[in-house]
């Protein structure tokens, strides 16, 4: 009496040595990429605090009529350019949580 013999899933991909090679190339570029969504995460939120301090500050010196005239341009700028930043940022985290 002979017995068959079914090839295992193991013996089928040995059999394809290229199935081996992409799976494991899959695998290394989903890891990569979840590292750089994990930082990108870590950056946005970083960067997201980091702006609460000085934005609040320049806030309350926009608001403060001893401003002298002069320096009411330079306050605008840094105002802008610090709400520019926080909105790069918000925009990283969209990007991060559509490919999460």
């Amino acid at each position: 009496m002979a017995i068959a013999t079914r090839p295992t899933d193991r013996h089928r991909a040995a059999e394809r040595p290229g199935v081996l090679a992409a799976t494991a190339q899959r695998r290394q570029l989903e890891s990569e990429l979840g590292a750089v969504l994990a930082a990108g995460r870590q950056l946005a939120d970083r960067i997201n605090q980091d702006l609460v301090v000085p934005v609040s500050v320049l806030d309350l010196l926009a608001a403060h009529a001893a401003v002298p005239a002069d320096l009411r341009p330079m306050l605008i700028a840094a105002r802008a350019a610090l709400r520019e930043t926080a909105s790069q940022a918000e925009q990283l985290q969209a990007v991060v949580r559509r490919c999460a």
